[in-house]
């Protein structure tokens, strides 16, 4: 069984899946929504002309500076994220309050021995013959995570 370090930093791939169409034209209209007399405000509504466009920003600083910020949840960002550890996604993204994620079970897809990553810092260490024995014994259930 060969483990590698040439996984690293290098090789993480980040890509933009979906997103909002106009986020800040959405934020900005929901926080009009919020105010408005007469029903509910469009993204579209809040850029339509000049006169809208300043009200828009006018709005945007104003809601910043109050504090007014659950507007600003509306829009979403969807990414897949490749190459990237478990614990930086534990100790990280799962930190973050507004971080929503799915990633692939340990419980149901097998991890193959290339997916295993150690820190370069252990290389030509007789730590790393033990760490690549345990990652061994993961890989054959013998030691359940």
């Amino acid at each position: 069984m060969v483990f590698s370090t040439e996984k690293n930093l290098d090789m993480l791939k980040v890509s933009l899946i979906a997103y909002t169409n106009e986020p800040y034209n959405l934020s900005i209209a929901s926080a009009r929504t919020c105010y408005s007399s007469k029903g509910i405000v469009y993204p579209d509504d809040v850029s339509k002309d000049e006169k809208s466009i300043l009200l828009r920003d006018k709005i945007a600083d104003s809601t910043l500076k109050a504090g007014h910020l659950t507007t600003r949840q509306h829009p979403h960002f969807v990414f897949a994220i490749e190459n990237i550890s478990r614990m930086a996604v534990w100790s990280f993204l799962h930190s973050h309050p507004f971080y929503n994620s799915e990633q692939v079970s340990q419980r149901y897809v097998e991890v193959q021995p290339h997916q295993f990553y150690y820190p370069n810092s252990l290389e030509r260490k007789q730590i790393l013959k033990i760490f690549i024995k345990l990652l061994y014994n993961i890989k054959l259930n013998r030691i359940k995570i």
